[in-house]
């Protein structure tokens, strides 16, 4: 299913059915909609229904969400030519301390829009000349027996629109996002930072490395190189960035709460 709205460059995620590539996080069997093909299929209402989170430690994030996820995740960001900025929420591979036994996401916490997308993305052609509305056809929320169908006859439902529209813009937010990690590495602002936290017994814990803005770095910009960032709406994001670093604290707790909880005798 094409995206008319906005055909453009290098914007979606790229899956066996729309270039080659590593698959992105969550995805497993990515097709491109098309009523031909997926006519039959809809989305259902599942027993724990962020099932398929569970063992996602990190998850990219916009910058737009950068408010939300403050309360609650430490914001960190990919290596690479083409950093993009990761929702931490697990301190061990394979395990989201947001997503219970039951596959319920922790009331109250703020869902990152990757996840409230799943199943759908846009997938990028050969090329990366044009992006498509693609499925996850191996989800559990995907069959031809749920509530929510995705097209009558040749046509989209309502539904499918909400969903087109909700990835549309998810879309838009990524590219500017995608904008202001070529900006933190152009400055050279971003380095491998060690994670320490203090425990209530005052022991000092390291907890890995991860990416991020360096602050001595950014004292250190010329006048010209800050103005720039402040120009080009970069700034508040990378305050946001550094302001999120007191969540590794909380994060902590709360793996200790699941690990006390996992050990306690049944009954």
């Amino acid at each position: 299913m094409a995206n008319e709205a906005e055909n453009g460059k290098g914007g979606g995620e790229k899956g066996p059915s729309g270039g080659a590539g590593v698959m992105p996080v969550l995805y497993h069997r990515i097709e491109a909609l098309h009523p031909s093909t997926h006519g039959r299929l809809a989305i259902r209402k599942v027993i724990g229904p962020y099932s398929f989170a569970a063992e996602a430690h990190a998850i990219p994030v916009t910058a737009q969400e950068f408010p939300f996820l403050l309360k609650t995740f430490p914001i960190v960001f990919s290596g690479g030519e083409q950093p993009l900025p990761l929702a931490v929420l697990g301190l061990r591979q394979g395990e989201n301390l947001f997503v219970d036994e039951d596959g319920d996401w922790a009331e109250g916490i703020y869902i990152p829009a990757y996840i409230r997308r799943y199943p759908f993305l846009f997938a990028t052609d050969e090329k990366a000349e044009r992006y498509t509305l693609a499925i996850d056809t191996s989800s559990a929320l995907v069959g031809t027996d749920g509530e929510n169908k995705l097209f009558e006859g040749e046509e989209p439902t309502d539904y499918l629109k909400q969903i087109l529209e909700f990835c549309q813009h998810f879309q838009r937010q990524h590219m500017q996002t995608r904008m202001l990690g070529e900006l933190l590495r152009t400055h050279e602002l971003l380095k491998p930072r060690e994670v320490q936290i203090t425990l209530p017994s005052g022991e000092v814990q390291t907890l890995g490395r991860h990416v991020g803005v360096d602050q001595q770095a950014l004292d250190a910009l010329s006048d010209t190189a800050f103005l720039e960032l402040r120009s080009k709406g970069a700034l508040p994001w990378i305050y946001f960035h550094l302001a999120s670093s007191v969540n590794w604290e909380r994060l902590m707790a709360r793996h200790q709460t699941r690990l006390a909880a996992s050990v306690l005798p049944e009954g």
